[in-house]
């Protein structure tokens, strides 16, 4: 399956004020505001540039805090609501399930990271024991999901949990 890469999460009703109306911004440039305050996960890994950059900073920087326990982003979500953090990163699928499920479906948005354009989408796969069940299971997986990806219910189930402003990108990436 595809699935869009980390993106910066913000409240919708700043997300104008906060990041301009582009479509992208820059995590280096977003991390040398001093009045800006990112919230991530503690000990997650966002892939490669990504943790480069919060690598550099995270040292330097007293506006990155990093949240512990159980349902992290789940947290920084309710701490944005009250406006202790300005973004996140995360996926967008995640944003928007956990969205769902405090009824805040449209309340947060998501923006591209620049550094990463061109490497938007992750390729995820099945994973189960190396093992003659394991390769059996993975047949049929195969088999179900090839005759299921073009389908338009299946993209719409999976376009279920993004945020509305990328559904284009993700039918497009599908279609190719």
């Amino acid at each position: 399956i595809i699935t869009y890469s980390n993106t910066i999460i913000a409240k919708k009703d700043s997300i104008n004020l906060l990041f301009g109306t582009k479509k992208s911004a820059s995590l280096k440039t977003l991390l040398k505001k001093d009045k800006l305050k990112l919230g991530l996960t503690h000990g997650r890994a966002y892939g490669g540039v990504i943790d480069q950059l919060l690598s550099t900073y995270a040292g330097t920087n007293k506006n990155i805090f990093f949240r512990s326990g159980q349902n992290e982003l789940l947290g920084l979500l309710e701490m944005m609501d009250h406006k202790r953090i300005d973004y996140t990163i995360g996926y967008p699928w995640e944003v928007a399930y956990l969205a769902n499920q405090i009824n805040k479906r449209n309340q947060y948005s998501v923006i591209s990271i620049r550094e990463t354009e061109g490497q938007q989408w992750v390729l995820s796969y099945a994973g189960c024991p190396k093992n003659e069940w394991g390769k059996k299971f993975i047949q049929k997986l195969n088999a179900v999901l090839i005759k299921v990806r073009p389908k338009e219910d299946y993209i719409h189930h999976l376009l279920k949990w993004y945020p509305p402003e990328i559904e284009t990108d993700i039918r497009q990436a599908y279609q190719q």
